[in-house]
């Protein structure tokens, strides 16, 4: 009996600690320890764990009504939006006129299900992001996004700051403007983010960003979905962006695209259009296929116009072109070379291993 008694309370002792090990307590109240939600301020962001709440960052929502477009979130689970798939699907983040302001910390973690049927322009998981707005540690899995233009995986366009994020699925913009990451750039940073999303549209179309305006820089990213045509006119057309409009300034530097690109006039492997843009593009390259229609022009393996481009590269061999259109055209074997790329990094930026392209 004693024997039992003895076996007991130690079971029930083991039993304790783990639950004070599992449940830790204020040290002040002794209460369960919850996690606190936030209070929106930099130093302590709204916590973001369901859905509901993924919502609720556009603002008014029941529950959440200090929650605003200008204040810092963080993300402390992985999202899934497969109940936002009836009807028109998810309805971005954000209004017209009226962008994301604020701070949005992806933490590590990843949305999925992003479903969107959209039939105004300005589709994303953010309608548009404002120069004062930040997206950071992100992950965009999975996403099927429709719309007419100004269509992204993350946002519609963007002028704010976008880092460490990434996308996959597949993104269409009917008519124009439309990336595997953002529709479009109207300033504003991107930084070592990625989409494999395939993208599709009738004009004004790249694998990460569709078109770019204004002062922006872009360093350590790449594309390597598909680019693909919903028309039989459609043009400008790049595996990394479709178009740098004449106010397009700033800098793209060590980037690269893999995508195939598909339409009319205008196609290439990294930039399908450079409109008198003072942009500045350098150490990227591409190896995506061109493939244009039988009566297509301006097609390039990097660029299908000049522009401010300088050492960087596109294979000859796999983009089915040899021109001299700004980047330097060679062979498969000498792409998966590094001396061939004079003057990049392959220190702090760049890798390359045996018989690959480089990577970052």
């Amino acid at each position: 009996m004693r024997k039992l008694v003895i076996y007991t309370v130690g079971v029930f002792l083991s039993l304790l600690l783990a639950v004070s090990c599992s449940n830790p307590t204020n040290s002040d109240s002794g209460s369960p320890f919850i996690e606190e939600p936030g209070d929106g301020s930099p130093a302590n962001p709204y916590r973001i764990s369901t859905a509901e709440q993924l919502s609720a960052v556009r603002g008014g929502q029941t529950g959440y009504e200090d929650w605003t477009l200008s204040d810092c979130y963080k993300l402390t689970a992985d999202i899934d939006l497969s109940g936002y798939t009836t009807g028109a699907g998810w309805d971005p983040i954000g209004e017209a006129g009226n962008s994301f302001t604020g701070s949005f910390d992806g933490n590590g973690h990843k949305i999925t299900g992003l479903t969107i049927y959209g039939t105004e322009n300005y589709q994303g998981l953010f309608r548009s992001i404002d120069s004062s707005g930040s997206i950071s540690n992100l992950g965009i899995e999975n996403v099927n996004v429709i719309g007419p233009r100004y269509v992204g995986a993350l946002a519609g366009t963007s002028k704010g700051t976008i880092t460490h994020c990434y996308s996959t699925g597949m993104v269409i913009a009917d008519e124009r403007f439309g990336g595997g990451l953002v529709g479009g750039m109207t300033g504003g940073t991107i930084s070592q983010c990625y989409s494999s999303a395939s993208v599709s549209g009738e004009e004004r179309i790249g694998g990460l960003i569709g078109y770019i305006d204004q002062l922006v820089t872009i360093s350590e990213s790449y594309a390597t979905g598909p680019v693909k045509t919903t028309s039989s006119i459609g043009s400008f057309k790049g595996g990394f962006v479709g178009i740098l409009l004449k106010d397009a300034s700033g800098s793209i530097t060590n980037c690269y695209a893999t995508g195939d690109v598909n339409g009319a006039n205008y196609l290439a492997g990294f930039v399908g259009s450079i409109v008198d843009a003072s942009l500045f593009i350098k150490n990227c390259y591409a190896t995506g296929k061109i493939i244009g229609s039988e009566s297509a022009s301006h097609l390039g393996g990097f660029s299908g116009s000049p522009g401010n481009i300088d050492s960087c590269y596109y294979d000859t061999q796999t983009t089915g072109k040899n021109d001299t259109i700004g980047a330097a055209g060679v062979s498969t074997a000498d792409m998966k070379t590094q001396s061939t790329f004079s003057g990049w990094d392959f220190d702090t930026v760049w890798a390359i291993n045996a018989d690959e392209y480089p990577h970052l």
